[in-house]
């Protein structure tokens, strides 16, 4: 890479003379990941979320897609790197459920298989199979709203990410769904005070 410029200046000083110069930039597609969501009797599963993270701790989301209707997904925009992909939880039409599985079959990072993306390169035939399970939903109320408020920003976070819900002062009630069995953290952020924070950073 440190060539480039020396030759690109180099190149721009001789044309000089000419009055004319002109400098050709091939431009690279970023890397994807590619590949099929399938239930244990190799059904598609469509519109599951899936998730590419970047293989290294903390985790950290580089890419979504969601399965179509073949259960084929596409991760693009990746840089070259060494990445997990996970599905998200979802709930299937008849009421079972599909937990968070990283590839290749895997509960956890440690069991997960890096994969790797390239410029120009689609990484493909990454199936897998979620594995079934029960989700949870979790409720529950928030109190002693400050004066002046009329909401707070409930955030349910885990080691794959966070999502955020609001709850209502007149009732104080919140509920997260589709969560799968695991350890979680829960911050509860006045509305107007969460608004004027980001908009200090």
């Amino acid at each position: 890479m440190g060539k480039g410029p020396f030759f690109l200046t180099a190149a721009l000083a001789a044309a000089a003379h000419a009055g004319t110069a002109f400098a050709e930039i091939r431009m690279r597609r970023l890397g994807a990941i590619m590949g099929r969501l399938v239930d244990e009797n190799e059904v598609a599963l469509p519109d599951v979320e899936v998730v590419a993270y970047r293989a290294q701790p903390p985790l950290r989301i580089a890419a979504k897609a969601k399965t179509d209707d073949c259960g084929i997904y596409r991760l693009s925009g990746l840089a070259p790197g060494r990445y997990w992909v996970r599905n998200a939880a979802a709930e299937l039409e008849d009421g079972s459920g599909l937990l968070p599985t990283f590839y290749p079959g895997a509960t956890g990072t440690e069991d997960a298989r890096p994969l790797r993306a390239d410029l120009d390169a689609d990484t493909d035939g990454i199936d897998f199979r979620p594995l079934p399970g029960h989700l949870l939903t979790l409720r529950g109320r928030v109190t002693g709203c400050p004066p002046g408020e009329g909401s707070i920003r409930v955030t349910l976070s885990s080691g794959t990410g966070e999502t955020t819900t609001s709850a209502p002062c007149l009732s104080g009630d919140y509920s997260f769904d589709k969560l799968a069995p695991g350890k979680y953290e829960l911050l509860a952020v006045p509305t107007l005070a969460a608004s004027t924070a980001m908009r200090s950073t």
